[in-house]
């Protein structure tokens, strides 16, 4: 009996909180190797390829002076002197940069910014005295807790609806952004003000709506005005729906996405102390939650009269947005899978293999567009790597062989918060390509003004972002240049 217990104990509880006590430690191990001084090398991988005409040289693009909130803001050369001596890569580097023929980047330092952007981009929000309110539509399968708190609505558990009954709540949130704030800042309060939530100071989810599933598609139909074009973010691990709805107000105010933003959110603990077991059990929430992805983003495809919607997933998001794409290729369509515009794979927790060898091919069937952001800097999924032991998709260095057909960015050049995971927010950078992906549908050898052409060592090309272009910049030239698709 004893032997019993003693196996019983082993094969259930112990085993867990092994297992989560293993994903703790490595994350403190991870980050304190991977720490490095900003003045460090990174080995180069190979010598850029030039993309313009010889004999045509064009200075690096200059930033912005406070762009962005210190924590995202990326630091141009100048900066980088001023701090320490560049290192023999860095001014490697800064010589190919001055190589690069980038047009409409000079098309656009000749322009006064200032005042071009309002004549150029969308209006996102409505204005009020000391900050915009953003609409963002969502679908959920979290457990609905019937707070009158909006921010306390939705929990970290499943929703548990009747049998048969769909798991899936539909709505809209209203959030606002305050007037001061920075491209790629998620605004909030310090633990310890005291005055807590401002809608001066802070990006706040204000409240939110929740209606049946017509009156949603119904909703979002008109949302989408005569642009008739949406993006659906779907967050990774240890995101609560509040912050996802934050984000993806957030995201479409500083991109100035011209359609209408949506966000799928799905159970998933904040990882901490107090829950070591968290990301176990979201790795089985996020398989528990592809099939009703699934349904929302063919209902989204399907009802709305939408001729365009963009996929854009983060992190352990992307295993829920693929498994969902793969299921879709054989039930839409070849009409509904052409409304399929951008899949922006932002960061994935996938194991680079199996993405590479078998995901990306089968989405490629559906002749969607991928593009896949990654960086070697994201502390997130090394901590990933050390637990599965196996590399992942969203780390550059673990892509010893390119998928083909799909668009690989490398991120590891930009300045972000939170462990270098959550540069598709948080990084201008990497906003501004994404903003230029989506709303001009080019390609990333077409998008010169926010990438830089690479070569891998297997003759391979791929694309690092430049860093300092601004949104603003880019929308500049998209109207300038007449490659506006959604506006």
């Amino acid at each position: 009996m004893i032997g019993d217990w003693i196996s019983s104990t082993l094969n259930g509880p112990l085993i867990a909180a092994i297992t989560g006590l293993v994903v703790m430690i490595a994350a403190i191990v991870v980050a304190v190797l991977r720490h490095k001084p900003k003045s460090e090398p990174k080995p180069p991988t190979e010598a850029r390829k030039p993309r313009a005409e010889p004999g045509k040289p064009l200075p690096p693009p200059s930033p912005e002076p406070d762009a962005h909130a210190p924590d995202v803001q990326s630091l141009d050369d100048a900066e980088t002197e001023a701090l320490d001596a560049p290192s023999s890569y860095e001014m490697e580097r800064m010589e190919e940069r001055s190589t690069l023929d980038s047009p409409p980047l000079e098309k656009m330092e000749a322009e006064p910014r200032a005042s071009a952007a309002p004549e150029s981009a969308p209006t996102i929000g409505s204005e009020n005295s000391d900050h915009y309110a953003v609409t963002v539509h969502y679908g959920t399968d979290r457990r609905d807790s019937q707070s009158h708190d909006a921010q306390a609505r939705f929990t970290d558990e499943r929703a548990r609806p009747p049998r048969g009954a769909s798991p899936i709540t539909y709505g809209s949130c209203q959030v606002t952004i305050p007037k001061s704030h920075k491209v790629g800042g998620l605004e909030a309060p310090w633990w310890f003000d005291w005055s807590g939530e401002q809608t001066d100071k802070h990006v706040i989810l204000q409240g939110l709506t929740t209606t049946d599933r017509d009156d949603f598609l119904r909703n979002l139909s008109q949302a989408m005005n005569d642009r008739k074009s949406a993006f659906v973010f779907v967050h990774g691990f240890s995101v609560s729906f509040e912050d996802a709805a934050r984000r993806t107000a957030q995201m479409a105010f500083d991109m100035k996405f011209p359609g209408a933003p949506i966000f799928f959110s799905w159970p998933t603990e904040i990882f901490g102390v107090t829950k070591p077991l968290a990301y176990s059990e979201a790795e089985n929430n996020a398989r528990w939650a592809t099939e009703h992805f699934r349904a929302f983003l063919a209902d989204v495809i399907q009802k709305t009269g939408a001729e365009t919607v963009h996929l854009i997933a983060h992190s352990m998001g992307n295993r829920v947005v693929a498994d969902a794409l793969m299921q879709l290729h054989w039930t839409l369509t070849p009409e509904e899978k052409a409304v399929i515009g951008e899949v922006i794979l932002t960061a994935p927790d996938i194991d680079a293999d199996v993405f590479v060898d078998q995901i990306a091919p089968r989405i490629q069937q559906m002749d969607a567009r991928m593009t896949l952001y990654t960086s070697s800097e994201d502390e997130a999924l090394a901590t990933s790597h050390t637990v599965h032991g196996y590399p992942r998709a969203g780390t550059f260095a673990a892509l010893s062989h390119l998928p083909d057909g799909v668009d690989v960015i490398d991120a590891s050049n930009v300045e972000t918060g939170d462990h270098g995971h959550t540069y598709y927010g948080d990084s201008q950078s990497v906003m501004s390509d994404i903003c230029h992906l989506m709303v001009s549908g080019l390609p990333a050898n077409e998008r010169a003004l926010t990438l830089s052409s690479l070569t891998s060592p297997a003759n391979q090309t791929y694309w690092s972002v430049r860093e300092a272009t601004t949104i603003e910049q880019v929308w500049v030239a998209l109207v300038d240049g007449g490659h506006t698709r959604n506006v």
